[in-house]
């Protein structure tokens, strides 16, 4: 019982309504979060699982390759596939006017041979829709 006049503790008194409603909320939300935390990180899992590799099966062959100039090494590339008869002929599209065949060959010494036969130039490609054209 309570002395009249002493105050009472209101410590150890149960929650108010709206607080136990307010903590609810917050753990809801929490739990949540956390589940949509685990759900992004499973799927950029498997996201990342299902990226192909840079490097491509090459198990085919073909009649052309063709390279598109503006990379660092599509040229060296395209070439080292015609030299291991993965196609017939290489088109090299894009080239700047002032570059010419002897030039690149100078670059790869090694397949100077296959610069007389098997590798074509395109100086008409000025941007990705002229060496689709020249391709085709």
């Amino acid at each position: 019982m309570h002395e009249p006049g002493a105050k009472q503790d209101t410590t150890s008194a149960q929650p108010r309504p709206f607080m136990r409603t307010i903590l609810a909320l917050r753990h809801v939300t929490l739990l949540a979060g956390g589940v949509l935390l685990l759900a992004f990180a499973l799927g950029f899992i498997w996201f990342l699982a299902r990226v192909p590799s840079p490097d491509a099966a090459l198990d085919r062959n073909a009649e052309g390759i063709v390279a598109l100039t503006g990379g660092a090494a599509r040229i060296s590339d395209a070439i080292e596939l015609l030299a291991a008869g993965r196609g017939h002929r290489l088109l090299i599209t894009g080239v700047n006017p002032a570059t010419h065949t002897g030039e690149l060959a100078r670059l790869a010494p090694q397949y100077q041979r296959l610069f007389g036969c098997c590798i074509d130039l395109d100086h008409s490609a000025v941007n990705t829709i002229g060496n689709a054209i020249e391709t085709r």
